[in-house]
């Protein structure tokens, strides 16, 4: 899937407004995409480490993440040999 940095940007900005989260369907409604594309731009963003999700009931909640990313603290690790 082509994602638009514009969109990823959009969403990533109004969660970082609405600290306690917000449902796809606010989301979509104030970012301006169907909730269809939206879902798909949320999986990549949770799986880049970017976003957080939490269910209640049928609804899941997203919120910007506020932990670094796995791959970010990965290329900090020393390579094996390479020790002080």
């Amino acid at each position: 899937m082509e994602h638009d940095p514009g969109k990823v940007r959009a969403v990533l900005a109004l969660l970082e407004d609405h600290p306690g989260g917000l449902n796809i369907t606010a989301i979509a409604r104030n970012v301006g995409i169907n909730r269809n594309s939206l879902a798909k731009y949320l999986d990549i963003l949770i799986r880049d480490g970017r976003l957080e999700e939490q269910g209640f009931g049928k609804s899941r909640v997203f919120f910007k993440a506020h932990r670094l990313p796995f791959f970010r603290n990965y290329r900090c690790a020393p390579r094996p040999g390479h020790y002080p």
